[in-house]
């Protein structure tokens, strides 16, 4: 062996003990943020980042406590940092408060352990780690049944107070349902909480939950699949499964959609946080920001022991941008409970715009992100020059400017200025209100159409070009000595042609695939064919692009309807336009070019009533391009609202849309809106009627929403309080002087849905009433559904009737367009009437 080699193999000798080392005192670090000093055993357990046997574990132990680095208690065999002797008597002492609350937890673990749809009970916490101080309570992670977790958190609420009768504090504040087992958070402390957890009922669901969680081995490498403090096996309970079939059906889903409405909007106005989530699949309820809190002191630690390690972040930092987004399905308990998530269509766009310009991109993903905690931690992984926001503008929430996800968008923002990066804001919340965001800590807010302006900037940026300095730069907002500084719009892209495929390989497809193949047992990806929308609906905002449209060629679309479809095999397709197919003879010319490349999948698109019935082929050609279903917005089955909205359709095209697409084997859903001033009990009821009627397929309900920009926002801004935003999707307040109170518009939403399910379910029940053969449970049990709201119908009218009565100021009807006037699109560079 020659003396090169034993030089090398010495250093590297020196660089392993230098790494363990750091790791133990890690370790041991992170322990004494509790008071808590550790044995040889759990110092192996917990080990960040490092996978060592006991051996080098006792061996890295003797140098740091020769070091002086590390002090040791011989008689308990327990480690902590020098100067901190006094937890050794802390820990004794928490040790014999342990024994009495394993005993308390044990006891009523198995108690919850017998209610309807508990999987798994487990203890985590302060005791899971043998170490409560005396305020201490007993932490639980419950996982249930799929559909049931708000029914079944009631349940065990029942014993949480049966147990503070007798002054035992239980505190189960994570509940998951069983589908739902991954943990997103993915750091240090979510690993340790996982580590130690310990599982009293249901072992076998705690393996398939750490299964699940198999990430946490980056983390913790020697912590393996095993529970560590187990000082008996988990329990397995009987369940009162005749009490689970009784909760299986309709009650019990009425119970659990009331239950998660009142809880959802208790705990929210608790305090809302990036540690608590209330959907259907969890209800997360750390109030006191507590994980965040020990991240902090995590930070400190890792540069103390690793004074390097945000040098060597820098040096390997090879992002130039790093793309986001601010719509958290998570934080929209309504379409969270849905489950269709798609992903950001047009910040994929962009970001694979900037790539064919030659830029390094990353995306983070934020419509299946736990909490904005990940953005930070995608932030310190990338390390990009260039933060950019970027909403997705096909996205129509993001119009909607919905309060929770512009409070993550601002979280987002001090998130990556904290990292160094220069950030830049692109979306619709943005546009109408730059000063916001640019107060918030952005650089940048690109006003309207991204892609070319954003070219721009990052080209001045980066001192690629000739270009002009940012102040200058069309499109674009800067705050300048405290001012704002807009540079007006520019012009909306004309040929979008030129725009690259969507970047989906930035997006975790497969996550989606799983997600859609659970929840509804088919795929849905999304595509876009169109930018804006040439009508005059003054209810509806266009802050990006106006009142401009552009199409993609039938070609290009068919060609990458053909690419996802050979790429990704999707089983279906949502088109995410504003209004798809008005150019004359596109849906035509599409058909033919889906034939010609065997591109056909079954799609869902949105279009007017006007647009179908224009020409006798229109139907003909969706179905043969594979149509589903059209979402028409309908609005309303009053021609006054109609006008009023300055819709430019007639109820009797809503009629004879319905009627056509029914013919060609199309579905045909209806967008409804309540509320427009001037409506009336009467127009609510022709509305009513009309789905009735014309036998929708699906329906969706809103109410009128001033959206800024918009002539019906500037006829009822003086009316605006302080809320002019909603919360989330589902929010329904009525902020202006509406011809109801908002109680009623909630209360009309429960009884529209209550006869359009009953209608649909007959229908369905009809379907198989004479084939013995093909009934299933689930249609005794939509019978059973039917029967019970129909029952309570009668009761849901009257309420509603009630409501009606509440005196309330309203307006009139708003001046308006005429019927011919709003029925005709604004000029474009092609015409879109007849041929």
């Amino acid at each position: 062996m020659n003396a090169q080699t034993v030089l090398k193999q010495n250093t590297n000798k020196r660089t392993t003990d230098h790494q363990l080392g750091d790791a133990i005192l890690h370790t041991v670090s992170y322990a004494d943020i509790f008071d808590h000093p550790l044995n040889r055993r759990e110092i192996h357990r917990y080990l960040t980042k490092t996978a060592a046997d006991m051996g080098q574990i006792e061996t890295g132990l003797i140098h740091l406590v020769a070091d002086g680095r590390l002090i040791e208690n011989k008689s308990m065999g327990w480690f902590a940092l020098p100067g901190r002797d006094p937890i050794f008597l802390t820990r004794l002492e928490r040790n014999h408060r342990a024994r009495k609350l394993w005993r308390q937890a044990e006891k009523f673990s198995t108690i919850i352990g017998r209610i309807p749809f508990v999987r798994m009970v487990a203890v985590t916490g302060s005791l899971a780690a043998d170490n409560p101080d005396k305020q201490a309570d007993i932490d639980l992670f419950i996982v249930t049944q799929p559909g049931r977790l708000w029914l079944t958190r009631l349940l065990v609420i029942s014993v949480v107070r049966l147990a503070a009768a007798v002054g035992i504090s239980l505190c189960p504040n994570y509940f998951v349902t069983s589908r739902n087992l991954v943990i997103e958070t993915q750091n240090l402390y979510t690993t340790r909480e996982i580590c130690q957890m310990v599982p009293l009922v249901g072992l076998d669901v705690y393996a398939q939950f750490r299964q699940a969680n198999r990430w946490t081995e980056h983390f913790l490498p020697n912590a393996g699949q095993e529970a560590f403090f187990p000082f008996r096996a988990a329990t397995e309970i009987n369940r009162p499964k005749l009490l689970e079939r009784l909760l299986n059906g309709r009650l019990g889903d009425r119970i659990e959609r009331w239950e998660m409405e009142r809880k959802v909007i208790k705990l929210s106005a608790d305090g809302r946080n990036d540690e608590t989530r209330f959907t259907t699949d969890q209800c997360k309820g750390h109030i006191d920001g507590h994980q965040s809190k020990i991240m902090e002191q995590v930070e400190k630690i890792e540069s103390q022991t690793d004074p390097s390690r945000s040098q060597e972040k820098q040096l390997n930092g090879e992002t130039d941008i790093l793309f986001g987004q601010s719509y958290y399905l998570r934080f929209d308990p309504k379409l969270y409970a849905a489950m269709q998530p798609y992903p950001p269509l047009g910040t994929m766009i962009a970001a694979a715009t900037m790539r064919q310009a030659g830029y390094q991109v990353d995306l983070f993903d934020g419509m299946l992100a736990e909490s904005t905690a990940e953005w930070r931690n995608k932030l310190a992984e990338k390390n990009p020059k260039f933060a950019v926001i970027y909403e997705d503008n096909f996205n129509y929430l993001s119009k909607m400017c919905l309060l929770n996800m512009r409070d993550a968008a601002f979280e987002m923002i001090e998130m990556a200025k904290k990292s160094g990066a220069t950030v830049i804001l692109c979306g619709s919340d943005a546009t109408d209100h730059p000063a916001l965001y640019l107060k918030a800590g952005a650089d940048f807010v690109i006003q309207g159409e991204g892609e070319e302006t954003l070219l721009e900037l990052l080209a001045s940026l980066t001192n690629q070009t000739d270009q002009p300095e940012p102040d200058q730069i069309i499109g674009l907002a800067t705050l300048q000595n405290g001012q704002i500084v807009q540079n007006g719009r520019r012009p909306a892209m004309k040929n979008i042609d030129r725009l690259p495929f969507p970047a989906w390989d930035l997006i975790d497809v497969e996550h989606y695939r799983q997600i859609w193949l659970e929840h509804h047992g088919y795929f849905s990806m999304n595509m876009v064919t169109t930018r804006g929308c040439p009508y005059h609906c003054n209810w509806c905002a266009k802050p990006i692009w106006g009142q401009r449209y552009n199409a993609r060629s039938a070609a290009s679309v068919a060609e990458e309807m053909a690419w996802l479809k050979e790429t990704y095999a999707p089983d279906h397709i949502w088109f995410v336009d504003d209004i798809m197919g008005l150019k004359p003879g596109w849906w035509q010319e599409f058909a033919a070019e889906v034939e010609s490349r065997n591109a056909k999948l079954p799609f869902k698109c949105l279009s007017r009533a006007d647009l179908i019935v224009a020409k006798n082929d229109n139907t003909a050609a969706l179905a043969k391009a594979g149509c589903d279903i059209v979402w028409l917005g309908a609005e309303s089955g009053a021609q006054k609202i109609l006008n009023g909205m300055d819709k430019g359709t007639t109820v009797e095209q809503i009629y004879a849309a319905a009627d056509q697409l029914h013919a060609a084997g199309v579905k045909v859903a209806f967008f409804l809106q309540f509320g427009y001033p001037g409506e009336t009990r009467e127009d609510i009821e022709k509305t009513l009627q009309m789905v009735r009627d014309c036998q929708p397929d699906d329906v969706g309900m809103s109410v009128s929403y001033p959206l800024p920009g918009t002539r019906f926002h500037e006829n009822v801004k003086l009316q605006l309080g302080d809320q002019q935003n909603w919360t989330d999707s589902a929010d329904l307040a009525m902020m202006y002087k509406g011809p109801f109170v908002t109680d009623f518009y909630r209360q009309l939403h429960v009884v529209l849905h209550k006869e359009f399910r009953s209608r649909k379910g007959w229908q369905m029940l009809k379907s198989v009433a004479n084939k013995p053969g093909r009934w299933r449970l689930s249609h005794a049990r939509e019978l059973l559904a039917i029967g019970y709201r129909l029952a309570t119908l009668p009761l849901a009218r009257a309420k509603l009737n009630r409501l009606a009565k509440i005196p309330h100021d309203s307006i009139e009807t708003l001046p308006h367009m005429s019927l011919a006037d709003a029925a005709l699109p604004s000029e474009q560079e092609w015409s879109v009437v007849g041929d």
